[in-house]
């Protein structure tokens, strides 16, 4: 979200947060794109973001 031109990252609404489990192969697949794809070493670096590396806006993801 927004916030005076910067990012406001927080958690999700009470009650909507999950656990989802992915196959070992498809984690391998998610960790080479990155690798190959997002810049930058930082583990907790953002894996969809605009050109300026700010993480998307929550209504953008239909968009990808």
């Amino acid at each position: 979200m927004a916030n005076g031109g910067g990012e406001d990252i927080s958690p999700p609404k009470f009650g909507s947060e999950r656990t989802v489990y992915v196959p070992e192969e498809l984690v391998q697949i998610l960790a080479e794109h990155v690798r190959l794809h997002v810049p930058g070493d930082d583990p907790d670096r953002w894996m969809f973001t605009d050109r300026r590396g700010i993480p998307l806006h929550q209504n953008s993801a239909d968009y990808l």
